[in-house]
């Protein structure tokens, strides 16, 4: 039963530890100088922007391609305003392209 009660206790850390990571990337992102556009999708994105997000960033770690990373980060916001309701991501979309 201990044993129980200690994967309890680091389930809130893990979550913690998750929000704490998730602030920094957020950080990281805001020092990038992206589009207002694509830097607020990619703040506000799910779970599954989220894990695109920290494959982009795992990548530029090894490549050190800013302009690469920069264009995965847009690509990753403009396929998340694509899922959101049709008429709010239609005008989303084009302020976007117009800005890209």
């Amino acid at each position: 039963k201990d044993e129980g009660r200690e994967e309890e206790e680091e389930a809130p850390r893990g979550m913690l530890a998750n929000k704490e990571i998730m602030q920094q990337v957020g950080m990281i992102l805001e020092s990038l100088q992206l589009d207002p556009t694509v830097l607020q999708t990619l703040l506000a994105g799910g779970e599954q922007e989220q894990t695109h997000i920290m494959a982009a960033l795992e990548v530029f770690k090894e490549e050190k391609d800013l302009d690469d990373l920069r264009d995965t980060l847009a690509r990753i916001a403009k396929r998340s305003l694509a899922t959101q309701d049709k008429e709010e991501s239609n005008t989303a979309i084009r302020t976007l392209e117009e800005r890209l």
